[in-house]
């Protein structure tokens, strides 16, 4: 079979599962945000209590989450609920999305792997509501859904990571990448225990999954212009993304470490113990020399 040599050949040569993504979804996003900013503009935009908790720093406009928090969460969580699925049920939905999800990247199926990486996440969100909802909210579940969003972000990103494993940039990029969400959500867990929460920062989950995911589906496009009919595409999108990932949820890590840090009590310094600094020598002199 002949490889396609230009870039509308390697656009029709993709899958259809991946340009089907592209043409329903945009539609319905599309028709449900007009609709959601006429409502907006009669009754005024709801302000949903759960969203004032995400960084002020936000990438994304707050009318923005508001219509993915009322209508494209809260609406199917009824429907969940009405079906008693459970908000542990969701949660490993979620985590078994995202792993079949970072397979399709692993064999450089980017736009699947978006499409199911978005699902993973709008499910991820949603296993809080569902919980809510249905009066089940508790400790155990925020430390199990705290628990398997860690398990998503290293499918997510050991799927890159399988992909590019012969190309040392993009590699070290998802690797960096991996250890700064990592590390951010630890020095966020960490400091709410010592009782101060950063609530600051770059790239948090919902950006990192609307970031990666919409780069990723949109890959696939991209490649078919830059590099038609290449056997294995770089999928300089992907690397971008990769590249901002990396480089924002780093600097979050460190901002957060140094915001809690700053606000913690450094010890009182005390006076040494003259007992211990008299018994020092002493015991230094008892010492046997070093053959």
């Amino acid at each position: 079979m002949n490889r396609p040599t230009t870039a509308w050949e390697a656009i029709r040569a993709l899958p259809a599962a991946e340009i089907a993504g592209w043409v329903i979804v945009p539609i319905l996003f599309i028709a449900g945000f007009l609709s959601f900013l006429v409502y907006c503009a009669v009754r005024g935009m709801p302000r949903s209590p759960r969203l004032d908790k995400i960084s002020k720093n936000r990438l994304i406009p707050r009318i923005v989450l508001e219509y993915g928090y009322v209508c494209l969460l809260g609406l199917p969580v009824r429907g969940l609920v009405a079906l008693g699925i459970t908000a542990d049920m969701v949660s490993y939905a979620s985590l078994v999305l995202a792993v079949v999800g970072a397979a399709y990247f692993a064999r450089g199926w980017f736009a699947l792997g978006g499409w199911l990486f978005y699902l993973s996440f709008i499910l991820d969100a949603m296993d809080g509501m569902v919980a809510r909802a249905r009066g089940t909210s508790s400790d155990r579940g925020e430390f199990l859904d705290a628990l398997l969003d860690r398990y998503v972000d290293f499918a997510v990103s050991l799927g890159m990571m399988w992909y590019y494993r012969d190309e040392p940039l993009p590699l070290a990029l998802a690797v960096a990448g991996m250890v700064g969400t990592s590390v951010m959500g630890y020095a966020r867990a960490k400091g709410e225990a010592c009782g101060i929460d950063p609530n600051v920062g770059f790239m948090q989950r919902h950006e990192r999954a609307v970031f990666l995911g919409t780069c990723s589906c949109c890959s696939p496009f991209v490649a078919a212009i830059t590099e038609p009919g290449a056997a294995h595409p770089h999928h300089w999108l992907v690397i971008f993304a990769m590249g901002v990932v990396a480089l924002f949820s780093n600097v979050t890590a460190i901002w957060r470490s140094h915001y809690v840090m700053a606000r913690m009590k450094r010890p009182a310094a005390r006076r040494p113990d003259p007992s211990v600094v008299a018994a020092a020598p002493a015991a230094l002199s008892r010492e046997e020399p070093a053959a």
